[in-house]
């Protein structure tokens, strides 16, 4: 007779049912934005390196957005690595670009050249294209118009934003050098009213022709004529000198940086 199998021993003989949790993974892509945060914020405070920074943060915002998407869908997780590198990965592009402007700024001011600001009367006392600053009174309600800066007559100073007054003095339109070659001569002067130390050279001078060339000053042989050289002008400080253009210059032009400045600071009439 065959005994039917007992509660105790059928449990004992039926398997055991598993149950199979899935592991889910951290966001490799949030991961990713992470070190890209790290990596952006890092180089977003050094010159140069920052422009790379700018990028590596844009895909960094990328990365941790998209990681974003998929922990939410519960097939990651991560999400506050994602976060946190969004946050340091738009933080880093801020800050590089900020910087980037002041700098660029700060170059900009180093570099650029000071503007005019007021012009005088020449030195005869007859009035000339672009005198801005008069004694009376009626020149007051001119006072908000910028100074003109072109055409301006022998003997009008004009006053940089820096303190440095220029002038054109005199013209000489036919001066002839030792070998018997005929120049235009213009004395020129510069007066530091500022308070830091200027330089001055010939070549911040420019003659411009009858049909609009402009060329640096000409080296003639000349026995007594007191040439401008180059130098440093003190505060209070005042030199004059000579510069040689080509015979025909109808106009001559200052540069305030000859090295970088493509437009003249002013101008004035030589013939």
């Amino acid at each position: 007779m065959t005994e039917s199998p007992t509660p105790e021993s059928a449990s004992q003989d039926s398997p055991t049912p598993t149950v199979v949790v899935a592991a889910v993974k951290h966001s490799v892509l949030a991961i990713a934005a992470l070190v890209a945060g790290v990596l952006a914020i890092l180089g977003s405070w050094i010159p140069i390196l920052n422009n790379f920074s700018v990028v590596l943060g844009i895909v960094g915002v990328v990365l941790a957005i998209v990681g974003l998407v998929a922990i939410r869908k519960g097939k990651k997780t991560g999400k506050g690595l994602a976060i946190a590198g969004l946050v340091l990965n738009i933080l880093a592009i801020v800050i590089a670009l900020v910087l980037q402007n002041s700098w660029s700024k700060a170059i900009d001011e180093e570099f650029s050249s000071p503007k005019v600001t007021e012009t005088s009367q020449a030195a005869d006392g007859t009035k000339t294209d672009g005198a801005t600053k008069a004694s009376d009174k009626s020149a007051e309600k001119d006072a908000d118009k910028p100074a003109a800066t072109t055409n301006l007559g022998v003997g009008t100073k004009a006053t940089l934003s820096n303190g440095l007054v220029v002038s054109v003095d005199a013209v000489d339109k036919e001066v002839k050098d030792t070998i018997g070659d005929t120049y235009l001569v213009a004395t020129v002067s510069y007066t530091n009213t500022g308070k830091e130390k200027v330089d001055y050279d010939s070549f911040d001078w420019k003659g411009v022709d009858a049909n609009g060339a402009a060329t640096n000053p000409e080296v003639p042989m000349f026995d007594d004529v007191k040439l401008l050289e180059s130098g440093s002008l003190n505060a209070n400080g005042t030199v004059t000198g000579k510069v040689p253009f080509k015979a025909g210059t109808v106009t001559i032009e200052y540069y305030g940086n000859f090295v970088f400045d493509d437009n003249a600071a002013a101008s004035w009439k030589a013939q």
